[in-house]
Formats: structure tokens, sequence, C-alpha cells
């Protein structure tokens, strides 16, 4: 684990934001992110962890497009194709799973994709279901087979395991790295979660509370394929021993 920021030839985008702000109820403006300046490395798979609240999934739409209203720029090297898991599934409950999947598929998609897909992320016996008839832990499988149809060049996921179990939480995680692995994608996560983030990422960069900006940037070096428990409680404890206050 060290420092190391990656090398800027090999950046897939570049985001600068000045300042994003919100009108508060107060009528003052409310400030989500000020002076955030990052590179993500093509590829990769990068993890913003913070507190609640500090401004994690607002960085996550301003790189998505969804949020074009601040201060700043996110240049990519090429036009993204951007697949998005969002906290909730948000699947439509009138259309089966296969439908929800194929409805943000990209055209060179093929029917025999979406039977690969769905065998990786355990959904071909549920594939002409309705989001009614499944668990979260299977909508959520759902939500994810949905962005990996798009075939996107980022991936972007804010906190697509939270309010499931640890045991659940722990086979999605699995599925997705092992789906990602599969399919080079550049990947940005949000979290709260430390052992989630050392869990899948390359590279941990920890926000301040709000606004938030960068305190820390950090490689993770340790193939995931070593990661069990002790080698991720090692990195926990040293992590919280050098950011005591944000972790």
């Amino acid at each position: 684990m060290n420092g190391a920021r990656p090398a800027g030839d090999s950046s897939q985008l570049e985001i600068r934001i000045g300042e994003k702000a919100y009108p508060g109820a107060n009528g003052r403006a409310q400030t989500a992110v000020r002076g955030l300046e990052l590179a993500i490395e093509r590829d990769s798979f990068t993890v913003l962890i913070g507190p609640s609240g500090c401004g994690k999934t607002t960085i996550l739409r301003i790189l998505a497009g969804l949020d074009t209203a601040y201060e700043g720029t996110v240049q990519w090297s090429e036009a993204p194709r951007v697949g998005f898991v969002f906290q909730e599934p948000q699947l439509l409950p009138w259309r089966s799973v296969r439908q929800n999947i194929s409805l943000t598929a990209a055209e060179a998609f093929s029917d025999d994709d979406l039977r690969e897909l769905a065998e990786e992320l355990g959904l071909a016996d549920v594939l002409d279901r309705f989001p009614g008839e499944l668990s979260l832990g299977l909508a959520r499988r759902v939500s994810l087979a949905r962005a990996f149809a798009s075939l996107p060049n980022v991936l972007l996921l804010d906190e697509p395991f939270v309010s499931l179990d640890e045991p659940t939480a722990a086979r999605l995680r699995r599925l997705l790295v092992r789906v990602w692995s599969s399919r080079p994608t550049t990947a940005v996560l949000v979290t709260h979660n430390l052992r989630e983030a050392l869990e899948l990422a390359d590279r941990l960069v920890l926000l301040t509370p709000g606004p938030a900006s960068v305190l820390a940037d950090i490689r993770i070096d340790l193939p995931r394929e070593s990661r069990d428990e002790d080698a991720i409680e090692a990195l926990r404890s040293k992590l919280v021993r050098s950011y005591p206050a944000q972790l």
C-alpha cells in the first residue's frame, strides 16, 4: 500500500471540481465539493470513501453527466459510455428481468451475451421473472447486469451493496470483481464501508468531510486473491491509525 498517483498518460479522465453547491433551506448555498482534483487510470478500480453526506454521490453524478451545474471540468481521453449502478436497483416493475437488462443494452450486446452475463451473475433462472418476485440481493444483481449490458468503458457504482446483510454483500462483491475482471472497464465506486473498499479497490481515495476534497490517494498493491480477512484487517488497521479522525 502506498500513496503513489497513477501515471498521467494512462488516465481515462481528469476531474477538477472547483466548487459544487446546492441551494440551502435557509437560502444560503451549501457546498458539497470544493477543490477536488483527481485523475482516474484506465481500466482501474477506484473507490471513493468518506463519511455519509460528504459529497461522494455528487461526484459520481458529475462524472455521469447527470449534474452539470458546477465550477470545473471533467475531461475524458475518449468518449465515455457510462454504466451507472444506483444505491437502489431502480428496476421497472412491469418489465421482466430480461427486459430490464435489455433496456439500456448496447446494440452490440447480443442474446448470447445476455445469457452469458446472466450465468455469471446467477440470474439465468430468473430472467423471465418480474422485480417484485426477487430478493433485494437478486435485484441488485439485475442492476449490475443492466450496467454491464450497456458495454460501458466507465462503470460508476453508488454504494451498490448498501442495506444488504454482510454475507449477501460479500457474495455480490466477489461477483462484481469476477464480472469486472472479465470485461475491462474503468470503475469508480463510492462507499463509506472501509472493508468493502479494501476488498475491491486498486486505489483508495479518502475524501474529507463535506465539502469533499481529496484527503489521501492510496494505491492498494496487494492482489485481490490475497486479500483474505487477515490481510484486509491489517490494511484497515494501518489506515485507521493513519487517519483516525476520518475512519
